[in-house]
């Protein structure tokens, strides 16, 4: 599918592209997507700035524990501020659960 999306992408065929966002936002839902296809997707919606799609992909992968993170190494592809914000995710839980109170993430 990623291939796809690529030529899509550099060929502007905006029905394509829909097709295949489409198509990886079924998988964001879908409960038997695989974690490393979760990141992957969410890997493509940074790399062509699909915010919807970037989104969901993101609130899926931010619910996995932070350990099967580090055994993905597509994790490590994503950009420095995408990992900044699963860090700051993960701190705000940590805090909610020591403190009881609940932060804004920004």
């Amino acid at each position: 599918m990623f291939p796809v999306f690529h030529l899509a992408d550099e060929y502007q065929v905006e029905v394509l592209q829909r097709k295949c966002e489409d198509y990886l936002l079924s998988k964001c839902k879908d409960n038997n997507t695989p974690v490393r296809g979760l990141v992957n997707i969410l890997l493509c919606a940074e790399n062509y700035n699909m915010k919807d799609l970037f989104n969901i992909s993101f609130d899926k992968v931010s619910k996995i524990h932070p350990n099967v993170h580090d055994d993905i190494k597509e994790f490590g592809k994503l950009s420095e501020e995408t990992r900044a914000k699963f860090k700051r995710l993960r701190e705000q839980a940590l805090d909610v659960k020591l403190t009881g109170k609940i932060f804004k993430l920004t």
